[in-house]
């Protein structure tokens, strides 16, 4: 699942595409235009409802084990109440390290980050810890934080509290009656996206994605083909319908035993099993992931 702006009619501010696996590619399942980019769970909750409802006209049962999404609180939420409890929320891996990046932009280490290769390699073991069982992130980031770089601590911090332990809000408390200050109590708050939400051990040892990529791929090809940003709805409607015979395509191919190929590049199959075999032995020899 996936949103894009550019993409979107005028009348409109994105585009959600919610694609699925086929063979080795993907097919686009969903098309719809929402009217904003809602901070609120709502929006998303009606578009699930709608195709869930479709579904049931259609005569099967929606029921996904997994869902990639982006780190969009809304979405998420919707997914859990929708869908149910029990569908994983997984969280784009590659957008993971783009938020460090961001942060990293945002504390003025960038100049550090190239001239540094200790800087460069921390930052890449910060987000490898993705790739760890989750029980043991939190305490391989308390090792971490015994070697951390100088300059580094506040990217550290905002790690810490946004995907691993989250961060303590003091609790205000009125004097006591004898004119006493009562002790400071302090209450845990959980972090925005907590480690199950963005750990690929599982996922990469299972052979699956940990990327959103099945859905931003299609956004870079959909925008390609549109070749103007925010195009008429009547102009987006035409190409989603040449899309969609594309997936009609691909369904009755799939139906005769001839399922979608997707062309994958030496470098990244090499990419994908040296990933793989770090985390299959990350128990005997308790390895050191970085992100590549």
């Amino acid at each position: 699942m996936d949103g894009t702006f550019d993409s979107a009619p005028l009348l409109f501010e994105q585009l959600y595409v919610i694609r699925a696996p086929l063979g080795e590619s993907a097919v686009s399942c969903v098309y719809a235009f929402l009217p904003n980019k809602s901070q609120s769970s709502y929006m998303y909750e009606e578009l699930l409802i709608a195709v869930i409802n479709r579904c049931n006209t259609l005569g099967f049962q929606l029921d996904p084990t997994t869902v990639i999404t982006d780190y969009e609180k809304a979405s998420i939420n919707a997914i859990s109440s929708t869908l149910g409890p029990h569908v994983r929320c997984q969280g784009c891996f590659y957008h993971l390290t783009q938020s460090t990046w961001r942060k990293i932009q945002s504390l003025g280490l960038v100049t550090t980050y190239r001239s540094d290769e200790d800087v460069k390699l921390f930052c890449g073991i910060l987000d490898g810890l993705a790739f760890l069982p989750v029980d043991d992130v939190a305490a391989s980031l308390d090792q971490l934080k015994e070697n951390i770089p100088e300059g580094l601590d506040d990217l550290v911090a905002y790690f810490e509290a946004t995907y691993v332990n989250g961060t303590y809000r003091k609790l205000q408390r009125p004097p006591c009656l004898d004119g006493r200050i009562p002790p400071i109590r302090m209450r845990r708050i959980p972090p925005l996206f907590p480690a199950e939400l963005w750990n690929v051990h599982l996922t990469t040892l299972g052979g699956g994605s940990r990327t959103n990529n099945l859905c931003e791929a299609w956004n870079r090809a959909f925008s390609s083909l549109l070749r103007i940003s925010h195009p008429t709805i009547w102009r987006a409607l035409e190409h989603l319908c040449l899309d969609h015979s594309n997936v009609k395509t691909a369904l009755l191919q799939y139906s005769r035993g001839q399922p979608p190929k997707k062309r994958v590049r030496k470098a990244t199959k090499d990419l994908q099993e040296r990933l793989y075999n770090l985390c299959a032995s990350y128990d005997d020899n308790h390895v050191y992931v970085r992100a590549p």
